[in-house]
């Protein structure tokens, strides 16, 4: 039997959101509900009923501005580098 071939999209903002608001984190600072794209695809995955392997993520996301939000963008920056290097 062959297993599915599964690639997880995610919107980030969404997801960030859903987090902050399912362990009620609204008063606790901005990195609190940040998710690791890859772990949350595999975990996704690993509870499919059906015989399936990851073999992609696409993160959709918007990007602060650079001269608005100086430092959003270069935390925005950082994280995505980060994410990029593990793959898929």
């Amino acid at each position: 039997m062959t297993s599915a071939r599964v690639v997880v999209f995610l919107d980030h903002q969404n997801v960030y959101k859903g987090a902050r608001e399912a362990f009620d984190l609204g008063g606790h600072p901005s990195r609190y509900g940040q998710i690791d794209p890859l772990n949350l695809a595999e975990s996704i995955v690993s509870r499919h009923p059906e015989a399936s392997h990851l073999v992609g993520v696409r993160v959709y996301r918007g990007r602060p501005d650079s001269v608005r939000q100086p430092q959003a963008y270069g935390a925005n920056l950082r994280q995505s580098a980060v994410h990029e290097q593990r793959g898929r």
